[in-house]
């Protein structure tokens, strides 16, 4: 079984924006979103009996007009 997943990192430009919900969760412009700390994600990930198979960090995975997101994108298995 594989796990796949693709989500904004800390080290994306928008961490740290709007109101906090949490050390990682913060809504900005009526939107919300948590950002991943790709170490915090491996580990658990591995800690919960998953295979890293790849793991990755670019502002080249999601591009959006006139932004460029940081994502981490994880491929894991069981």
């Amino acid at each position: 079984m594989a796990f796949v997943v693709e989500a904004r990192s800390i080290n994306d430009s928008k961490f740290g924006i709007g109101k906090a919900i949490s050390k990682r969760e913060f809504i900005s412009d009526g939107h919300y979103r948590r950002f991943i700390d790709q170490d915090i994600f491996k580990a658990n990930l591995i800690q919960n009996g998953f295979k890293i198979v790849d793991i990755d960090e670019s502002s080249e995975f999601a591009p959006t007009p006139g932004q460029h997101c940081v994502c981490i994108r994880v491929i894991a298995s069981l």
